[in-house]
């Protein structure tokens, strides 16, 4: 069977699928049209505070979206207990300008992947993986 992809940075066990069916929801909303029009996706993220968190990384998402998706997040039991009890921060923003070239360009060129093997993925598990891709994306903390 297929292996189930879980993001635990602090105990909070985000799931692929519990992910994608937040995203999915989100995506119904007319209102976030534009975000879903590009990429999104979250990545497990350690900011200059050393506390965990997860970026939402995205062209055209803004903060209404950030704290609706964050409200969603919450509906799992496990990153809702690490959120209340502060081990993990509150979901953060990052936008990126033509996300979806600088990813596939990572994704090939950095990871020897070929684009058609390519597959949409709105969380990405490997917490190096994600390190490296944000580094990709000449990333500047958030925070």
């Amino acid at each position: 069977g297929r292996s189930v992809k879980i993001s635990d940075l602090v105990g909070e066990k985000l799931s692929e699928d519990f992910v994608n069916s937040v995203f999915e929801s989100l995506s119904r909303d007319s209102r976030w049209r534009k975000v879903f029009s590009s990429c999104c996706f979250l990545l497990p993220f350690t900011n200059e505070s050393f506390q965990s968190q997860y970026l939402l990384v995205s062209e055209y998402a803004d903060e209404t979206f950030c704290e609706e998706l964050e409200r969603e997040l919450l509906k799992s039991h496990h990153y809702k207990l690490a959120r209340t009890l502060g081990q993990l921060a509150e979901l953060k923003l990052k936008t990126v300008n033509q996300l979806i070239s600088k990813t596939q360009s990572f994704f090939c060129q950095q990871k020897e992947m070929k684009l058609g093997d390519l597959k949409d993925f709105h969380l990405l598990a490997d917490q190096e993986l994600a390190w490296d891709l944000l580094y990709s994306l000449d990333f500047k903390s958030p925070v």
